[in-house]
């Protein structure tokens, strides 16, 4: 033991491990696979940065040209506004359809260049990431003899009592399977996964919510509506029921007024459909089904004040519970006030399940708020 194999591991270490001289000593053999792994990434990288820049830019450019043509619509049906007031709100609305056209334009040509890179940056990808493989097989294959001769050097077989230790230690020593640990490493963290690639996504108005805002309410049954027109009441304003929702079987209307007998119907009345998805509660008491008539006169759609069931359905509230254990993949800096930041290899509790948006609540260091779901793994329980 002390004249073979101790004196073995050291010098094996010394030849395939080298420290960098300088402070923070690190492995030079990592360091060399993470540069070359940047160097690999780098122009793909900077391609699908521009790629989200101009998916933000006509993403705005459309909800820009919505809200003009809300806004062109109520113009029209105002009986106090003037022909000049019209001119200037259609010529804002034409100018608006053109930079949703040009923004879309720009936003194609930027994929489709990312995608012509894709090839490269995949190959370039495999390449660096198989060296990396050869070079842990090669020090998987040194260990499994190293610990194979350690069993020789400690075997006391001719021991009764240690007979069926030992030859429990030599099977399992035996079944090491370096090839499908290597394997089971590529699918799961590697290029045997599945790649996914960014696809053009289409700018989905039903979706957009007025005031926006994560696990706002209980069960998020009252997400806002982007308003699309005004219909004239020639009675009093009568109470308008959405009919589309996409979020669950009954949702609470959203009317409002916008001058003497009008309201405002929610969006794309009779443009979705899909069977409702019905949701639970996380907490606190169920949404009123009844329905909200809009005031006279008034131009607010609803009002800014938090109920307590809504408080404790928010994404910060911290009700005691104790959670799942996760540990995150990656790296992420919280971007809104509810959210919460960590480094791959922190380890936090999940509160609750990912949402329809893919956001999970959960406790780091005592502090609650949301992180995107796949950023962070379960720990899987000790047997």
């Amino acid at each position: 033991l002390t004249d073979e194999i101790q004196p073995g591991l050291k010098h094996w270490q010394k030849e395939h491990f080298h420290k960098t001289s300088l402070p923070p000593q690190s492995l030079k053999e990592s360091k060399q696979f993470e540069q070359e792994f940047d160097q690999a990434q780098k122009p793909w990288a900077k391609r699908m940065k521009k790629v989200n820049q101009c998916k933000k830019e006509y993403y705005q450019a459309c909800k820009m040209e919505r809200s003009l043509q809300v806004q062109v619509q109520n113009a029209k049906n105002d009986p106090n506004g003037t022909p000049e007031q019209l001119k200037k709100m259609q010529e804002k609305w034409k100018k608006a359809e053109k930079e949703v056209e040009r923004t879309r334009a720009s936003y194609t040509s930027a994929l489709s260049g990312l995608d012509a890179d894709n090839p490269r940056y995949l190959e370039e990808m495999t390449a660096v990431f198989s060296r990396t493989q050869d070079f842990e097989r090669e020090r998987l294959i040194f260990f499994k003899d190293l610990f194979s001769n350690l069993h020789q050097a400690l075997n006391v077989t001719t021991k009764a009592d240690f007979t069926a230790i030992y030859r429990d230690l030599e099977e399992s020593i035996a079944q090491m399977d370096i090839d499908a640990d290597l394997n089971w490493w590529s699918a799961n963290h590697g290029v045997d996964m599945p790649a996914v690639l960014p696809q053009f996504e289409e700018y989905s108005p039903e979706l957009t919510a007025i005031s926006s805002k994560k696990r706002s309410t209980v069960s998020d049954t009252n997400s806002g509506v982007t308003l699309t027109g005004i219909t004239p009441v020639i009675s009093s304003p009568e109470v308008i029921t959405n009919r589309s929702s996409q979020a669950q079987p009954e949702t609470n209307p959203t009317t409002t007024s916008n001058g003497p007998n009008t309201t405002i119907q929610t969006p794309f009345d009779d443009g979705l459909s899909g069977s409702p998805t019905p949701t639970t509660p996380v907490c606190g008491r169920p949404e009123d089904d009844g329905q909200i008539a809009a005031p006279p006169g008034g131009d607010t759609v609803g009002h800014d004040e938090i109920s307590d069931a809504d408080y404790y359905a928010s994404a910060t509230y911290d009700d005691g519970r104790p959670g799942i254990p996760v540990r995150a993949l990656y790296d992420y800096t919280g971007q809104e006030d509810d959210e919460i930041s960590f480094v791959a290899g922190d380890r936090f509790e999940k509160l609750e399940e990912a949402d329809d948006q893919g956001w999970c609540k959960g406790r780091k260091d005592g502090r609650v708020g949301l992180y995107p779901a796949n950023y962070a793994e379960e720990i899987a329980s000790a047997p």
